[in-house]
């Protein structure tokens, strides 16, 4: 099987970026990397069948070129756009899609720009401790996330986060007080549990606080099945084995095992590809395919169907086929108008054509609304 690759530099207002797209034959993957600079800043990446003919292949490569070089030009365009505003509120938005594409560097300016502007926003400063945190920048991330909890303390979140930087410092005392204030606001946080589990385990093993050893065991089984049972994706193999080796008293063994069920397992970035698809919406100057929004439906069910318990994507599901409606009601528009040029007497015509787009001012307006508040939930 032969590798096939494309090229493409893309030009902003502030630096240029390269793209790179090509496939692996060992892997099975098309990948596609960003450079600035001759350095790595983001790549994503796409499976394909072992068996997939090469010129199949080639039309698979040079798609995905198209649809990351065409994201990327959008972003960059919604980038400068968002800055001409000058807000915070705008800088953070687009800092959160940079860090959904995995451009942590861009991401930490805007959401520094963005409280320079405005220092008061925790949940800013939420978000730039998790774009340092992506860059293993931990002194750094630390200091982001207390601003965070000192400015908003009811974010279950927001405790989390920081007792995640204190884990990686392993500062284990601080770690758990962080993860028990998390469940304390949300029992039901699996994500916290979890995290408290291995910050118990950790601190045995670093022997840094003797009382917190107590009923360890006991402890941390019940912290690690009701995070599983509450992030089902959690529950597999590894797990089991996990849980094997805790109740056997082999601590190392189990904190590895899990570190490493935790750091296979990461969660879907949910909101990441809904904000993403509403901010190129909210922008309106380049009109969204209607294939884009078929696959935005897609990607949503295909959630559904691993996550039925998580109510926003219902929502977003049923905001997606509203938005799918108003595309389709603009070809509804264009053959009514089609019908009348060939016809220009054509009262049936006509009438369809004043009905649809009364409806569509109307859901026009009704979706922007929606968009909008939806945008500020997810940022």
């Amino acid at each position: 099987m032969e590798d096939f690759s494309y090229s493409s530099v893309i030009k902003s207002h502030r630096k240029d970026y390269l793209l790179q797209t090509s496939n692996n034959v060992f892997k099975n993957k098309i990948i596609a990397c960003i450079f600035e600079d001759g350095n790595l800043i983001s790549f994503s990446e796409e499976n394909y069948p072992s068996n997939i003919l090469e010129k199949d292949l080639l039309t698979l490569v040079k798609e995905f070129h198209r649809r990351k070089k065409s994201e990327l030009e959008s972003l960059l365009l919604l980038s400068e756009k968002f800055t001409e505003l000058n807000q915070a509120e705008y800088k953070n938005m687009i800092g959160v899609v940079y860090f959904n594409n995995n451009m942590f560097y861009e991401a930490i300016k805007e959401f520094k720009d963005a409280l320079v502007l405005e220092n008061s926003l925790y949940q800013v400063h939420n978000n730039l401790g998790k774009a340092y945190m992506a860059i293993q920048d931990y002194d750094n991330a630390l200091i982001a996330f207390e601003n965070a909890v000192k400015l908003q303390s009811r974010f279950a979140d927001f405790h989390n986060n920081l007792g995640r930087i204190y884990f990686k410092k392993q500062f284990c005392k601080n770690a758990i007080e962080q993860f028990e204030l998390a469940l304390r606001i949300n029992p039901y946080y699996g994500e916290a549990c979890f995290n408290l589990g291995l910050a118990l385990l950790l601190n045995a093993i670093n022997k840094e606080n003797y009382q917190l050893t107590s009923d360890l065991i006991k402890t941390t089984t019940e912290l690690f099945e009701k995070a599983a049972y509450i992030l089902s994706f959690l529950k597999n193999g590894q797990f089991e084995k996990g849980m094997e080796e805790l109740k056997a008293d082999k601590i190392e063994e189990a904190f590895h095992r899990f570190s490493q069920l935790q750091d296979t397992n990461k969660k879907t970035n949910i909101k990441g590809f809904i904000l993403d698809f509403y901010l190129k919406l909210l922008d309106g100057e380049n009109e969204v395919e209607i294939s884009t929004i078929w696959q935005h439906i897609e990607k949503l069910e295909k959630l559904i169907s691993k996550h039925p318990g998580y109510a926003d994507l219902y929502n977003d599901l049923g905001i997606a086929y509203a938005i799918l409606g108003i595309y389709l009601n603009n070809k509804s528009i264009e053959n009514f108008e089609d019908a009348i040029e060939i016809n220009p007497n054509f009262a049936t015509a006509q009438k369809n054509l004043k009905l649809i787009s009364n409806e569509r001012k109307g859901s026009k307006l009704l979706i922007e609304r929606i968009l909008n508040l939806r945008t500020k939930e997810l940022k």
